[in-house]
């Protein structure tokens, strides 16, 4: 009885290593794919795997969850593209755009014993036209600080100190013409 016992063992354990599954995932991680609020999901995950292993795109699976709300299964589809040897990349594909900021994507990768990932991803907000633009105060131009000094002197000098153009003679004269009594003004004041 005592013989019967490690043959039995190693008999048990052969049994197990020949039921291992033909594709069981060494591991799943992110690829960095962007998620925009009002787009369909295209979440990327590579999926490295054991040398002897290969993956069929039969066996890999995703569940979705918008906010609260699991997708069905009919507006979720996988898409499997092998990089290399020992490395695939899973594409993670949705009919319906993403509503919810939160957007929680489970991959099941493997047909007898699958690894599971679960990735919790913030979404993006939409990018439109506005947004790109330019801010407002980017595009004003720099504010002029009267100065005493820039007070007597003459506004083409004062454009120039402020980087813009110099405004045209008959308007410099006039305006300097304005601006000169009301300097004596204020010195008499005094």
């Amino acid at each position: 009885m005592q013989l019967l016992r490690p043959w039995l063992a190693l008999v048990l354990a052969c049994t197990c290593a020949a039921a291992a599954p033909a594709a069981s995932a060494a591991a799943i991680g992110a690829n960095g794919s962007d998620v925009t609020l009002g787009r369909p999901l295209d979440y990327a995950v590579m999926v490295r795997l054991a040398p002897d292993e290969s993956l069929d795109p039969r066996c890999v699976t995703a569940q979705v969850t918008l906010g609260e709300h699991p997708l069905p299964a009919s507006q979720v589809q996988t898409v499997v593209r092998m990089e290399s040897a020992d490395l695939a990349q899973v594409r993670v594909l949705t009919t319906r755009p993403v509503d919810e900021p939160v957007v929680d994507v489970v991959v099941n990768a493997g047909c007898r014993n699958p690894l599971a990932r679960r990735f919790v991803v913030l979404a993006d907000p939409p990018v439109t036209p506005a947004s790109i633009a330019a801010p407002a105060f980017a595009a004003a131009p720099p504010a002029v600080v009267a100065s005493p000094a820039d007070a007597a002197a003459p506004p083409a000098a004062m454009a120039a100190r402020a980087g813009g153009p110099a405004p045209p003679a008959a308007m410099a004269a006039s305006a300097g013409a304005a601006a000169l009594p009301a300097v004596a003004d204020a010195g008499a004041a005094l």
